[in-house]
This record gives structure tokens, sequence and C-alpha cells, in this order.
């Protein structure tokens, strides 16, 4: 019934009018059928009405339920979690309430049209002069009844529009506390990652003291198993061999020398094509935003 308008306003009419008889008795003179439209306007303008402070109220109610727990964040610095679920819900019922103003104030835009129309109505030049003091009257009447369901409209008209302040105020908490709660995790990851860093860096460096120390006895062990072997042997009797000594320098510092050399050379080329690749990418991102 509330979404059939036509069928509404045909039952309210035939509510008011319901007997043949007074039907007909109702419009023999002109102020008795101005009256009947009049009341019938005014039946229409109280069913236009009625319904929007259960429609206020309902609204009020459905965003404390949504939004109270924002307020006492503020007050009490509780955490909660809120999602971009909550900031939606808040946005729509932000929307709907927007809409209800929009649709109140045409109402209450027609309800003046129709009154300031009535009123000009029997002051026309053309109207009967027998019939307009009394037609005056009662359109005197009917703008007063309609005043008062004007300012009923008007009032709930105001009561939404501090309700849609009230929506944006605490949506605006709300996107706060997401950015706070967002903030929150990034500042956990980074201490995590940076953690995760630090440990890396510290084994990078004992991965560097052991390659370092690798480089420098290797040349010296190869050089010390050489010289175990039965290829070059130093038997003159002498508990310590000089010769030996000077061949075993001779053979390892070259060697030590050469192995520096390979793995310097070796790192220069990464780095070089590493380079080279971050070059690359960095042009191609240049092309890419004069493109855009």
């Amino acid at each position: 019934m509330i979404g059939d308008t036509h069928g509404v306003a045909k039952t309210l009419i035939g509510d008011l009018l319901h007997e043949k008889t007074t039907h007909q008795r109702k419009f023999e003179t002109i102020d008795q059928a101005l009256r009947s439209s009049l009341d019938a306007h005014l039946v229409l303008a109280r069913w236009a009405t009625s319904r929007w402070r259960w429609t206020v109220q309902d609204f009020e109610k459905t965003i404390d339920d949504l939004t109270l727990n924002i307020v006492y964040i503020e007050k009490t610095s509780a955490q909660e979690n809120f999602t971009s679920a909550t900031l939606g819900q808040v946005q729509k019922w932000e929307d709907k309430t927007n809409e209800t103003v929009m649709i109140m104030a045409s109402n209450v835009s027609i309800l003046k049209l129709l009154r300031e129309f009535y009123k000009g109505l029997v002051r026309d030049d053309d109207f009967p002069n027998r019939e307009r003091w009394a037609c005056q009257q009662e359109v005197s009447n009917y703008a007063l009844q309609v005043d008062e369901v004007i300012d009923e409209a008007e009032m709930l008209v105001s009561r939404a529009k501090v309700l849609v302040k009230v929506i944006a105020n605490r949506k605006a908490s709300l996107m706060q506390h997401l950015q706070g709660q967002t903030a929150e995790v990034a500042y956990k990851l980074n201490t995590r990652m940076f953690e995760q860093a630090n440990q890396s860096a510290t084994e990078a460096v004992a991965m560097r003291i052991i390659t370092v120390v690798t480089l420098i006895y290797l040349p010296a062990t190869f050089s010390s198993t050489f010289f175990s072997t039965d290829i070059i042997k130093y038997q003159d009797g002498e508990s310590f061999s000089w010769p030996a000594l000077a061949r075993f320098m001779q053979v390892t510092f070259p060697l030590m020398f050469l192995t520096f050399l390979i793995a310097g050379g070796w790192f220069w080329t990464e780095s070089k094509r590493r380079s080279s690749k971050i070059e690359s990418k960095e042009r191609g991102d240049v092309i890419v935003e004069q493109g855009r």
C-alpha cells in the first residue's frame, strides 16, 4: 500500500468522500467545492509528510548503531578494528539521508506553492465577487493548516540536515581511524623488514669475513698441499729449509694476487651489469611517463 501512491491517494479521497449524497452536497456551491478540494489537498499533504518522522527516526537509530563505536573510540582511545566495509555503510546511509532531505525539501516547496496558488486564486480579478469572501475564509483556514504541515516538515528537514552533519563528522573520524590502522600496520611491517634487513646485513658481514679469510688462506693451502707431495723434496739434512720457504712464497703470493684479481674482476663485471640493468629500467620508466 505504501508503494502504490495512486492507490493510497484513492483510498484517502474515498475515506474523505465516502458517501455519494455527501459528495454531491459538498460540491453544490463554489465555496463548498473549493473547501472539498482544499480538504483533499490537506489529506494528501498530511499523508505525504506523515511517515517522514519515522523515517528520520529510523535513520538516526541506524546511524547510531553503526557509528556509535567511533564516538566511543574518540572518548576512551579504545582499540577496535574497522574495515572499509564500515566506511561504505556509513557512506550509503549518508547518501540516503541526503536524498531524504532533498525529497522532504521538495515536498515543502510544493506545499508552499499550493498555498500561494490558492491565495492568489481568490485574489484574482476574475474570481466571482459573491463567493470571494467565503472562499477567502476557506483558503485562510487551509493556509493555516498547511502552515502547520510545512512547519513540521521543515523541522524534519532540519533534523535530517543535522543528521547529515553528524554522519559526515563520524565518517571523518572513521577515516582517520582507518588511516591510523593502516599506518600502524605499515609501521609493524617496516619494523619487521628492518629487523630482517639488519639480520641479513649481519649475515652478509659474516660471509664477507669468511670470504676474505678464505681468499687469503686458499693460495697458501694450495701451496702447502702441493709442496707436501713428493714432486719437490728438500732433503739436505737441515731442520729448516730457506730454499723451500722461498719457493713456497714464490708460488703462494702470485697465486694469492691472481685469486684476488680474478675475484675483483668478477665483482666489477657483475656490478657493471647490475648498473646497466638499473639504468635501462630507469630510461624505460621515463619513456612511459613521457608517453602518459
